[in-house]
């Protein structure tokens, strides 16, 4: 009998697939997306916020909630970001978009219908992913 373990990657993607799977839809007037991140005494923690307007060399479009997601925050674990400075964690947040878009949810999931997807740290450039 063989026992399947997942790594710890796979978790993550799992968990955060889950977590857009199951957020409420924003209506057409959203035309883009930020995965916010900000720092926790713990961790690390991920939202989603939307927007009816985007504006590629302005950041600030991000601010706008025009839409909230009802479950906004993605908490990442102590053990998913140990040891880890703000950089890779970005860099973490990016894969996890990415694999989701490259995943089999993606065409039925909220973020197909969104124009522009961009993720990063409060305050800082926003790294464009769609």
């Amino acid at each position: 009998m063989f026992t399947f373990f997942k790594t710890t990657e796979d978790k993550l993607n799992n968990r955060f697939s889950n977590w857009i799977i199951n957020m409420n839809q924003p209506d057409s007037t959203i035309k883009a997306l930020n995965f916010g991140i900000f720092q926790t005494k713990e961790s690390y923690t991920i939202y989603l916020v939307g927007s009816k307007f985007y504006d590629q060399s302005n950041d600030d479009w991000a601010t706008n909630e025009d839409f909230i997601a009802a479950n906004k925050y993605f908490n990442l674990t102590l053990s998913e970001t140990e040891n880890s400075d703000w950089m890779s964690i970005e860099k973490l947040v990016e894969k996890l978009i990415t694999n989701f878009i490259n995943g089999k949810h993606y065409e039925s999931s909220i973020l197909k219908k969104i124009e522009r997807i961009t993720c990063g740290f409060d305050d800082g450039i926003l790294v464009k992913i769609k």
